[in-house]
């Protein structure tokens, strides 16, 4: 009768043994834990790049909004609807100046500037109408400067005169001075933020004697 007794299984046909489980279960938990602590640091990381997104859209309108008021001269405007000239008109959603700027391709000149905050069916958007300076009064060009906006005001430095201080209104209705400065505020909703770009500007004259 033969007997068959049970060798022992070769090394290589062998299980895992119970610390090794041990170990690759412990190094699966930490690996687990390492990528959801950076997936957890990376969300708002996301979050401020799309803030910083936004933002960057109402800065480049501010940006070209002080360049725009630097630009301003002391000029009356030619497409005002009464008999007494004006250099500048301002309220809270509305600016009416002359300033130096180009249009389209075309060398910069002088243009009656209009920026004017309109209400659309879903909010509101700061549009630019610029004329030349031409009579008969010519047609003006619209380019819209800021969509999706929300608030586009406007306030300005009445200068001190006669030993009375200066002060900031919403309405500038000086007919024959520009104000010394304008604070201009931008406000959007977007991805459910609400983002905010402030900017106060010195005009010509007033930034020129401010340097001096």
């Amino acid at each position: 009768m033969n007997t068959s007794v049970p060798r022992p299984a070769a090394a290589g046909d062998a299980g895992f043994t119970l610390v090794e489980m041990l170990v690759a279960l412990c190094v699966t938990a930490l690996i687990s834990g390492l990528l959801s602590a950076a997936l957890v640091q990376l969300r708002p990381m996301s979050r401020i790049m799309q803030v910083s997104g936004d933002k960057r859209e109402l800065i480049a309108a501010a940006d070209y909004l002080e360049r725009l008021l630097h630009a301003s001269r002391r000029l009356p405007l030619l497409q005002v609807d009464r008999q007494e000239k004006r250099l500048f008109e301002g309220s809270a959603t509305e600016i009416r100046m002359v300033a130096v700027t180009s249009a389209g391709t075309r060398q910069p000149s002088l243009r009656d500037i209009d920026l004017i905050l309109e209400k659309t069916q879903t909010g509101a958007r700061l549009v630019q109408i610029d004329r030349p300076r031409r009579l008969p009064p010519q047609p003006g060009r619209s380019v819209i400067i800021l969509s999706d906006v929300e608030t586009a005001g406007f306030s300005y430095f009445h200068p001190a005169l006669d030993g009375n201080p200066g002060y900031w209104s919403p309405v500038w209705n000086d007919p024959n001075r520009l104000p010394a400065a304008v604070r201009l505020v931008l406000s959007a909703s977007r991805s459910g933020r609400q983002i905010t770009e402030e900017r106060l500007v010195l005009l010509p004259r007033y930034a020129d004697l401010v340097a001096e």
